[in-house]
């Protein structure tokens, strides 16, 4: 949470930069539009009293940065800080350097990268013209435990060029590595030839402090296989999906020169093959990273500023320099892991392994689209597979975070982007309930799973005006046309009408702030918005559906549809008709996963809610395609954009899968804020699931939910912690009320 408090601070320093080594403007105006500026170093000898037994240093960097104190690296933290929405917030984070001071004299010495802050190459999202835009710059204070100011960036200190000499979000970093200033970090480097350090225009933003958990290195992964193409040229397999950077040793005379390129995927004549994921920025440059080495012996070399989506490196060794080590970091919002599937299904148990992969390799500091091509926030992807978050990881600060950079760019009018953060673009492409309704579906489910009500206490009146701008502007008769529809379609002529789908998020949005206005006891409110939800509900039913049981185009997303919202609760009749219509229609499509992004989620969820438990497992693990069970027979790490493996195979927009695990086959299904309550259904008769292990950290401890061998019968097995009631449903027996403890019970087979 971001505390009003600290929102207080009183910075008594100025805010410093350096243009160095460009000096006239013409010259940085046109070398920042392309490949994009070096990273200065602003440092600073100071003296230190020795009564002085505990210190906190204060930094921020629009950017990225990596400070040094007395030669050694401030935190473990990586492309640090998290971004938010620059032109509404700055993030400051804070350091105990009480270790790393010494009496006397200390140094210290900030390296700024561009990160966010300043994009330079052209690229989808426009953001080389934010408004926001400006060089990296620093504020910084150091204060001991009374408060009082130790250092504070000003005019006095210096700036230096360093070795890296372009660093760019979606283009890479080079560093030539002669120019390495060695002790820069020191109390005894001498500063005498170094000119100043410059004070910049503040950042737009006010200071906040970071509210969500850092990006860290989490994996060091070794590559499997090493081709080797034409002379000094190799291709590294690390045989996974990794978002982040490679980190080499490299040994050659002075000039020699390194280049790794990342990618996900090979040529036939097998280079990297990046044509595709490269369209935004252009290949020359695109997740490139090069090296100059400066003769020196043994250097351990990787970039500062910068991430990559890859499963291949091709490396190009030039002028004497060899290779000869190499790792790939892992990088990612360092939250924490608290949710495990694992079944004797091997298409599922991959499954889950992917999408595991896709959702970690999107959100490295915020929760993206792809790693690679665009790096961008799409509320969309998100919306999607907020669950599979919520059942896998400790997502919810860093969504907390990411709800309040969507929410800080919400125009007047209501009208919401598509993506965040965004300095132009999004609001007139691509923004429409379906990606819209992430905010709702944040507030709710981090309501729901963590019982946590932030996000809704702070962005309700933002939802409610999201709503007015809906029905102000969009809505006529309560249906609403405006937005993507079922995206990433297999068969793009089976589409639903964009309307149907959009509509029925906009009752969904509806129903949700009403129960939120319940919460936070806004009767009036709620009482508004349902009245508004049941005049949707019925405009849908007039528009979409006949008393036979057709719905749009009858196709799987569309059948699905009302089945998913809940709308036909008085209509069980309908609803009944509208079932058979979509297994139907499913028996006739084989299972196969002839939907997009919407029907995706959409309908193994029906199946899942209706019992069709079979059919939902044969829906996503069947191996034709479309379907995810043909990914893994064609070897995916990761989940993909497209059903047939075109543009990007590091996506997360098809990732509902994992949820359904959880809730359909291990049966977990929370009933009240924070899983103090809590619905056992688990699948105990599927026959395509014959044993499963599920277990998931609520915040009252530890819930498994197991199905486990016995011979030639199945034994079921919960674990329930302090604090939750569970209501356990098993077929041919009455549901039983359990507490904490163990329970298990032979299943019939």
């Amino acid at each position: 949470m971001i505390d009003s408090s600290e929102n207080a601070r009183q910075w008594e320093g100025k805010w410093i930069g350096s243009t160095l080594p460009e000096k006239d403007s013409l010259f940085r105006v046109r070398e920042a539009n392309l490949e994009g500026r070096g990273a200065p170093w602003l440092f600073k000898v100071f003296e230190c009293s020795p009564s002085v037994t505990k210190a906190r240093l204060f930094i921020a960097a629009p950017g990225w940065h990596c400070a040094y104190l007395n030669g050694v690296r401030i935190g473990d933290e990586v492309l640090s800080p998290v971004i938010t929405q620059f032109n509404r917030r700055i993030a400051y984070i804070s350091h105990d350097v009480s270790s790393l001071l010494r009496p006397g004299k200390n140094a210290i010495a900030v390296l700024l990268g561009n990160g966010w802050y300043n994009c330079q190459s052209p690229m989808s999202g426009q953001f080389e013209h934010s408004p926001w835009r400006n060089q990296p710059s620093l504020l910084l204070q150091l204060e001991d435990e009374a408060g009082n100011v130790l250092l504070k960036s000003d005019q006095t200190w210096h700036a230096a060029a360093s070795h890296i000499t372009m660093n760019a979000l979606r283009a890479g970093e080079t560093q030539d590595t002669r120019k390495i200033i060695h002790g820069i970090s020191l109390p005894d480097f001498d500063a005498s030839g170094f000119g100043y350090a410059e004070i910049m225009n503040p950042p737009p933003g006010e200071l906040v402090p970071e509210c969500c958990e850092p990006c860290r290195v989490t994996e060091r992964i070794a590559p499997v296989t090493v081709t080797r193409l034409e002379e000094g040229v190799a291709v590294y397999d690390f045989e996974t999906s990794v978002t982040g950077w490679c980190e080499i040793k490299a040994e050659g005379e002075a000039g020699g020169t390194i280049v790794l390129q990342h990618g996900e995927r090979l040529a036939e004549d097998g280079h990297l093959d990046i044509d595709d994921i490269s369209k935004f920025i252009g290949k020359d440059i695109f997740q490139k990273d090069t090296y100059i080495l400066n003769g020196e012996g043994v250097q351990m070399l990787h970039p500062h500023f910068c991430y990559h989506g890859f499963r291949y490196v091709q490396a190009t060794c030039s002028h004497g320099a060899t290779i000869k080590g190499i790792q790939a970091h892992f990088i990612r919002t360092d939250f924490a892991e608290i949710g495990q599937f694992k079944t004797e299904n091997a298409t599922l148990e991959r499954l889950q392994e992917i999408t595991r992969r896709a959702y970690l390799c999107n959100f490295t500091g915020i929760p993206t689209d792809c790693p690679h091509r665009e790096k961008n926030g799409w509320t969309g992807d998100h919306n999607i597979a907020y669950e599979t978050g919520c059942f896998n990881f400790d997502i919810h600060r860093g969504m907390e975070n990411f709800a309040t950079m969507l929410m800080d760019e919400q125009r007047p009018s209501g009208q919401l982007p598509c993506i965040a953060p965004t300095g132009i673009w999004g609001y007139n492409w691509g923004s429409g309930p379906a990606w819209d309704s992430f905010i709702f579906e944040a507030a709710a489910k981090s309501y729901l799973f963590a019982g946590d009500d932030t996000i809704m206490r702070r962005h309700y009146d933002g939802m409610k005006r999201y709503l007015e701008y809906c029905r102000r502007w969009h809505d006529v008769d309560g249906i609403v046309d405006f937005g993507l529809g079922d995206w990433a379609h297999y068969n793009p002529s089976l589409m639903p009408e964009r309307s149907l789908t959009s509509t029925a998020f906009y009752y969904n949005d509806a129903k949700c702030i009403a129960s939120m206005a319940s919460h936070l006891g806004k009767d009036a409110d709620k009482d508004k918005f349902l009245d508004l939800a049941e005049r949707i509900r019925i405009a849908f039913i007039q528009r979409f559906m006949t008393d036979e049981g057709d719905c749009g185009n009858n196709s799987l997303t569309a059948l699905s549809t009302p089945l998913f919202f809940n709308m036909l609760e008085d209509r069980p009749e309908l609803r009944r008709k509208l079932l058979t219509r979509l297994l139907e229609k499913l028996h006739e499509e084989n299972c196969r996963a002839n939907v997009g992004i919407l029907g995706a989620k959409f309908v193994p969820r029906v199946l899942g809610e209706t019992g069709h438990i079979d059919e939902m497992v044969r829906f996503l693990t069947q191996v034709q395609c479309p379907g995810w069970g043909y990914w893994v027979t064609q070897g995916a790490t990761s989940l993909w954009e497209h059903w047939n493996g075109e543009h990007s195979r590091m996506h997360i927009m098809f990732g509902d899968v994992s949820a359904c695990m959880f809730r359909y086959i291990a049966g977990i299904n929370p009933t009240a804020p924070g899983f103090k309550e809590v619905l056992l259904r688990p699948a105990v008769q599927c026959q395509a699931v014959p044993a499963f292990e599920c277990s998931y950290k609520t915040p009252y401890g530890a819930l498994e939910s197991c199905l486990l061998k016995c011979g030639q019968s199945r034994k079921y097995r919960c674990s329930i912690p302090k604090g939750v009631h569970a209501t356990l449903h098993l077929p041919g027996m009455a549901p039983q009320s359990l507490t904490e403890g163990l329970f298990e019970s032979c299943v019939v087979w």
